[in-house]
């Protein structure tokens, strides 16, 4: 069990790093634009979650008391949800989606929103239990996920039915949202019976936490890469046009991609 422990510590330095990592490129070619900002503050929220709001670190510093501890941390997790919500809805905005379903979008972030902070203005006045805390946070969590994994379905049906004389689809957001997707989809059904492992089996609940933070730290060096060697004047795009036929009928490239014109944002 130690050295699950260990394990389970030392994913959560090479987190650190990953964010180190990115925030460097984000403030190397930063804009004030919306999803800049969102990272930025997402890059924050995280490396929080994994020292001020560290469960070891409140029991030294902050509280003792068990429901305390779990209210702080809680509330932390929650408000770590919230800006990756934030940030992949405005990573979404911009992308092919069909107008309906980005009003839609739009709205389910605002619900969400209200919804956690809700959630944590009642754990600053109201004496709730570290069970029924926690039982409310995982189930945040996993609305989220779920909206997450929802939103990279949509994504990829967008790409299947848009005109083949559309705008391509830049590579960086194509790489970003499968990233996106493994970590959603994989980390939902972690998050579903976490509770139940975690008393009876102990050691699967490390391994499973331990890659949930793998795919996190993907999916943050993932975002990270776009704003390395400034990706905003060197993007990459998915050109369905750069796939043609020769005159012999065979394909006359197989790459199908091409530099794209200076992009702004993520678009």
């Amino acid at each position: 069990m130690d050295l699950l422990e260990q394990i389970y510590d030392f994913t959560k330095i090479l987190i650190i790093f990953s964010i180190l990592y990115s925030g460097y490129f984000l403030l190397k070619h930063f804009k004030p634009e919306p999803f800049s900002i969102s990272f930025g503050l997402y890059l924050i929220i995280t490396i929080l979650i994994f020292t001020v709001f560290d469960y070891k670190f409140l029991s030294v510093h902050v509280s003792s008391n068990h429901d305390t501890k779990r209210k702080v941390f809680e509330a932390g997790n929650c408000l770590f949800t919230l800006l990756e919500l934030q940030l992949f809805y405005f990573f979404f905005k911009t992308q092919p989606y069909i107008e309906v379903v980005r009003r839609g979008l739009k709205l389910i972030y605002m619900c969400y929103s209200f919804i956690v902070l809700l959630f944590i203005t009642t754990l600053t006045f109201v004496d709730l239990t570290a069970r029924v805390t926690t039982s409310i946070s995982i189930s945040l969590a996993i609305f989220e996920l779920l909206i997450l994994f929802l939103s990279c379905i949509i994504f990829y049906y967008s790409i299947v039915i848009r005109s083949i004389n559309s705008t391509p689809v830049e590579k960086n957001s194509l790489f970003i949202t499968n990233c996106l997707f493994l970590y959603a989809s994989l980390s939902l059904p972690f998050f579903i019976i976490s509770e139940r492992i975690r008393g009876s089996n102990l050691p699967v609940y490390y391994v499973m936490f331990f890659s949930h933070f793998l795919l996190l730290i993907a999916l943050i060096l993932s975002i990270g890469r776009k704003f390395r060697k400034n990706k905003y004047k060197h993007d990459r795009v998915f050109d369905w046009n750069h796939i043609s036929n020769s005159t012999d009928g065979k394909f006359h490239s197989l790459s199908g991609f091409k530099p794209s014109e200076k992009t702004n944002g993520i678009s």
